[in-house]
């Protein structure tokens, strides 16, 4: 090779090694992951439950010796049944307090924070941003996020579903018709093997709390204490700004010996006629343009309410209201009371509930004293 053919060949030589050298390099393919996804946030376990009030010796877990006591333990998915007491409570890990009324029988499974209610009524009381709570009544089901809720399943499989305060706006699931949503105060029953759509009532919830065991047998807080306060308050300013009147059964063409009244008659645990009897037990609009927001006394049936604005707003109002009228037995107001409810997505308070007075709001005397 001459000198004149050897200079070019050298020339292309280096061109050709420098371009290789500032090639970019490929990153590598990161590494794959085995480990399971991360927990959707704000949904806390409920974990097991522990018998915090029982009286008697009636109530029984399904597959162990003897009769329940304070202070067991219930584990996921096994039974509970109560005895003739009128009133059993657990309290789960997360803070969630479910009570339980007279032969009422009840599981739950801790992940989906589901309740069986196999038989019987309860109240369920929930803290909010832990991820709501859903009652099952063999096919139906009511949903519902952070609140308090009542359920009862009679006999014959009628499931009703009770919303007594929310941050947002329930909904009950089963028969043939879809789901059927409820606001603060509003019940339904899923009539077993029916194929009509469920009426939606609105019940008068101080008369309720009043009256019920669940209620008036145990003197200590849940999480939904206060929003079940001012939800009381809500309904009377309602009912002094005439825009409900007290109301019963008749008055929506039931009778106590309909599905409807007789969940009222176990939430309450009295008997069918006292429920038929009683003029407060519910609530309807008034016929008039006050209540024109509502709809007329046929459509209030199936109104809805409870997700609105409007709603909110008038929920935060009660509850002011209430932390300055209502003070516990220590002297200080409910708001001050740590109930054990969390903010949204804060981690559940599991503090043991702090004893106090009964919480009445001076609406009704009970069922049969007028308004």
């Amino acid at each position: 090779m001459n000198q004149n053919t050897f200079l070019p060949f050298l020339v292309l030589l280096s061109v050709v090694c420098t371009t290789r050298a500032v090639e970019p390099t490929v990153p590598a393919e990161p590494a794959k992951t085995t480990s399971a996804p991360a927990a959707p946030r704000g949904i806390v376990e409920l974990k097991s439950a522990q018998i915090t009030f029982l009286q008697g010796k009636g109530a029984k877990i399904v597959g162990s010796a003897g009769s329940a006591k304070n202070g067991d333990t219930l584990a996921e998915s096994v039974e509970i049944e109560t005895g003739t007491e009128p009133v059993t409570e657990l309290t789960f890990e997360d803070g969630s307090v479910l009570r339980l009324g007279e032969k009422t029988k009840i599981s739950f499974v801790s992940k989906e924070r589901i309740i069986r209610l196999e038989q019987g009524y309860l109240l369920a009381s929930t803290p909010e941003g832990n991820g709501g709570i859903t009652v099952q009544g063999g096919a139906p089901s009511g949903t519902v996020s952070g609140s308090s809720v009542m359920a009862a399943r009679d006999g014959n499989n009628n499931f009703s579903f009770l919303v007594l305060e929310s941050s947002g706006s329930g909904s009950v699931t089963g028969g043939s018709a879809g789901p059927t949503l409820l606001g603060i105060g509003e019940m339904t029953t899923i009539r077993a093997g029916s194929a009509e759509p469920p009426e939606v009532l609105d019940v008068h919830i101080d008369a309720v709390r009043d009256i019920s065991p669940l209620f008036q047998q145990i003197a200590t807080t849940m999480p939904g204490d206060k929003k079940v306060v001012g939800s009381t308050i809500w309904q009377a300013d309602d009912i002094q700004g005439s825009v409900k009147l007290l109301s019963s059964l008749e008055d929506y063409k039931l009778t106590e010996n309909d599905p409807e009244g007789a969940a009222l008659a176990m939430l309450c645990a009295v008997g069918s006629n006292e429920i038929g009897a009683a003029e407060n037990i519910l609530l309807r609009p008034l016929d008039t343009a006050a209540g024109a927001e509502q709809g007329s006394e046929q459509g209030s049936l199936v109104a809805v309410g409870g997700g609105s604005a409007l709603a909110d707003a008038r929920q935060a109002e009660a509850e002011a209201l209430v932390a300055a009228i209502t003070p516990t037995a220590s002297g200080e107001s409910l708001a001050d009371t740590d109930t054990a409810a969390g903010g949204e997505g804060a981690g559940a308070d599991t503090q043991p509930p702090q004893s106090l007075s009964p919480v009445l709001s001076p609406t009704t005397g009970g069922l049969t004293t007028p308004f």
